[in-house]
């Protein structure tokens, strides 16, 4: 049996990160045997959450049980502290946001666990002071993979000489091979009964993100219900500005309780349409041809991994409202972001079984100067070398901390 850690923002109510590693999970079984261990900021117990998730601080006293290290996948490359309200880790010591990638990264590199980053996405602007951060965070990576060209442009220049980032699709696209549409689970069917909703049926997404064009959903809403459709207002997340009564006319049923999140995406593939906002609720959908009518995205936005999709309208356009069954699924893309990841899950099965021995005495040991390094590199911003003159004992543990992460980037 191979043992996984995964790292990510595992405990947060958002759709997709909570999906990311049940599919991983999925699919890696599918080689063999595997038992996945979720870190996050929080600790979450299975009977209070849709799974257990173990707290980052954890990991130097797990490290050396583990195979392989995943990192992601979703937008996780970034140095935003306030990425969400309130979500912070609960030991002040770990580096936000650094905690849930680099610091578990490095840390597995030191203990000599292989590391995979798995189909991340990074902020269109990376901060120059972070250099270090990020050229550590590569050379620490055996197997570096993002979602899009656009974040391995900005990773490339901090990756080891002989070391290629590989893109892979989102691997959410993965979710076909682990739920067949029209195969409904005795969960879905509750959900329906409860709910009091039939097939067919729109989905729309209730969120802040989409007051704009509340107007112009809620007129798809009547139309939808003039096919005969069912309508429901379903939150694809919780805590992120999603909650029912968005939309005050036109829907038909609303979820009692947040569905989890395997049940969520077999709610989203037994549906006709969908209207929302949300990367993930788009992903689903477009794995089984399910036409999508979304607000545009920047193109420096993690949303150009929806480039190209044949079944994604956009509101903007004013599109003509068609369910499935009205037009001709066409998931040749999807297909082939599978045959991908098929592919990709393999190198990283293939990767845990050749760890060689772990350290973690030597993660244990090194854990605290790794919780210091971020914000010492983020204070030397715009500070010359000389000021050190003045503060032998600050720069000596600099000198230290570069030596080690260029000793890193050269033998990872």
């Amino acid at each position: 049996m191979i043992r996984v850690g995964m790292f990510g923002t595992f405990d947060i109510g958002n759709f997709g990160d909570l999906l990311f590693p049940i599919v991983a999970e999925r699919k890696l079984a599918e080689l063999g045997d595997v038992e996945l261990v979720r870190f996050s900021y929080l600790q979450k117990s299975a009977s209070e959450w849709c799974y257990g998730v173990e707290p980052i601080d954890s990991l130097p006293g797990a490290i050396g049980n583990l195979d392989l290290a995943i990192i992601g996948g979703g937008h996780l490359i970034h140095f935003n502290p306030r990425m969400a309200s309130g979500y912070r880790p609960e030991n002040p010591a770990i580096p936000h946001p650094l905690g849930f990638w680099w610091l578990p990264a490095v840390t597995a590199a030191i203990a000599n666990v292989p590391v995979a980053v798995h189909g991340v996405s990074s902020d269109a602007t990376l901060p120059d002071w972070a250099a270090p951060l990020l050229r550590t965070f590569l050379g620490a990576a055996n197997y570096p993979t993002v979602r899009d060209t656009g974040t391995a442009s900005r990773l490339a220049p901090y990756c080891p000489a002989g070391r290629e980032i590989a893109i892979v699709p989102d691997s959410i696209f993965s979710i076909g091979d682990i739920i067949e549409r029209g195969k409904h689970s005795p969960q879905y069917e509750e959900f329906c009964r409860k709910a009091g909703l039939k097939s067919p049926y729109l989905i729309v997404q209730p969120s802040d993100a989409l007051w704009r064009r509340k107007g112009q959903i809620s007129a798809y809403l009547q139309e939808a219900r003039a096919k005969g459709w069912d309508v429901l207002e379903l939150p694809i997340g919780f805590g992120i500005g999603n909650y029912t009564g968005f939309y005050e006319t036109g829907v038909t049923a609303r979820p009692s309780e947040w569905p989890e999140p395997l049940l969520l995406a077999e709610i989203i593939a037994n549906s006709e349409a969908a209207i929302g906002v949300s990367l993930h609720l788009s992903v689903v959908a477009s794995c089984y041809g399910i036409p999508v009518y979304r607000p545009r995205y920047a193109r420096s936005s993690k949303f150009i991994v929806l480039d190209d999709l044949p079944n994604i309208a956009f509101l903007e356009d004013q599109p003509v409202l068609k369910g499935r069954g009205e037009t001709t699924p066409d998931c040749s893309i999807v297909d082939g972001y599978r045959t991908q990841l098929n592919a990709h899950w393999k190198r990283m099965a293939d990767l845990a079984r050749q760890k060689a021995s772990a350290e973690p005495v030597r993660a244990r040991a090194a854990w605290d100067q790794l919780c210091l390094t971020p914000e010492a590199f983020r204070q030397l911003r715009g500070v010359s070398d000389r000021w050190f003159d003045f503060k032998q004992g600050a720069r000596r543990q600099r000198q230290f901390f570069m030596h080690s992460l260029r000793k890193l980037g050269r033998t990872r």
